[in-house]
């Protein structure tokens, strides 16, 4: 009797936990897929001059964002300007690198996370898995370390030499800006969205279609309080009638000015809904607003113009373009309590905050 208790007892045992053994020792050896890149991608890169409006590739639907515990890092190819070399380097020091060089790192720790995920989706946007076309000018490269191409990037070397003895305060805060939204990028309307940011919007930040002619809906004019501390919201440049018209024949030589009665020659034709110059007559030219801040060297196309015996005094308010994200804005609005979401959906309207991880799942 015995015998055969022992016989129906390890019968039992093989049926049920042989298979069990099976299982366990299965998904040990094949545990789930982790992410990879190698098949075709959603193409979410923006021709913002097509039709006048902001247009991308039909793409699957991106899910909300995750908490992130799935995002697998990866990697960019960075062309750095300062070296004249192509790297490889993780996605997100890259972004690091550029939250570090874009924004004072004094600034709310809300307000950093709000850059890095601008910083980050302007990154992923540009990537060829992800569809983008590359920085454009430099072959094999996602992006470039020029600010006046790309975004800004700064490395440790630099970092080190920029921030001194404060150097690894500033670096952990960066750190820990990028660490707690990584892999988290905007979208609208299950596309990567084209972030662009500036410095000082002067109050009031501009629409796409003012500033560029384009129709950008989630970049569209809104209030950006709190910024009147800022160290460069008002800036007055003055220069001499002759200096004015000379800078004017080095764009336009052929332009007909008299720097004796200039204050009769010039008249702003055009002002966009923030009060920014769009369109200005100087003489017998006629310039468009971003013309005009290139060639007089200013920190926005808000100017007022006054005149004087033998200056012309502009006084600008704002710092950059004025379109998207007020860096000193999204500092003001995290210095009275808003969270680095509040920051991002204020700036860019209608948006949604998604990780790449799910963005690569739901292709």
């Amino acid at each position: 009797m015995r015998i055969f208790l022992y016989f129906i007892l390890g019968l039992f045992a093989t049926v049920v936990f042989l298979p069990l053994s099976i299982v366990i020792s299965w998904n040990a050896l094949h545990p789930e897929k982790p992410l990879t890149f190698n098949e075709p991608r959603l193409n979410t890169s923006y021709k913002l001059i097509q039709e006048g409006r902001a247009v991308a590739e039909k793409n699957d639907k991106i899910s909300p964002a995750t908490d992130g515990k799935n995002y697998k890092d990866l990697e960019i190819n960075v062309y750095v300007v300062q070296t004249g070399k192509l790297e490889k380097m993780p996605l997100e020091q890259y972004v690091r690198g550029v939250v570090a060089a874009e924004m004072p790192a004094n600034f709310n720790t809300e307000a950093l996370k709000a850059q890095a995920v601008a910083s980050r989706t302007y990154a992923a946007s540009k990537m060829k898995i992800f569809g983008g076309n590359g920085d454009g000018e430099h072959p094999g490269a996602d992006v470039c370390t020029d600010s006046h191409h790309c975004q800004a990037w700064a490395s440790e070397a630099e970092l080190r030499s920029k921030w001194g003895k404060d150097y690894n305060m500033y670096m952990d805060k960066v750190s820990k800006a990028v660490q707690d939204t990584t892999g988290q990028v905007l979208a609208y309307e299950d596309k990567l969205i084209q972030p662009v940011f500036h410095a000082i919007s002067g109050g009031k930040t501009e629409s796409a279609e003012d500033a560029w002619g384009k129709n950008v809906p989630y970049l569209v004019s809104v209030d950006s309080p709190y910024e009147e501390g800022a160290p460069k919201y008002k800036t007055q440049i003055v220069m001499t009638k002759i200096e004015f018209v000379r800078r004017l024949k080095t764009l336009r030589p052929d332009a007909k000015v008299d720097a004796s009665n200039l204050s009769s020659q010039i008249k702003v034709l055009e002002y966009s809904h923030t009060d920014r110059i769009k369109k200005i007559k100087i003489g017998d030219q006629v310039l468009t607003g971003e013309e005009l801040r290139n060639v007089y060297d200013l920190n926005s196309t808000n100017v007022k113009f006054t005149f004087t015996d033998n200056n012309v005094v502009m006084d600008v308010t704002g710092y950059g373009h004025g379109v998207g994200m007020s860096q000193f804005g999204a500092e003001g609005m995290a210095e009275h309590g808003s969270s680095y979401e509040d920051i991002l959906k204020h700036y860019y309207k209608n948006t949604a905050i998604i990780s790449l991880s799910e963005l690569h799942k739901n292709q």
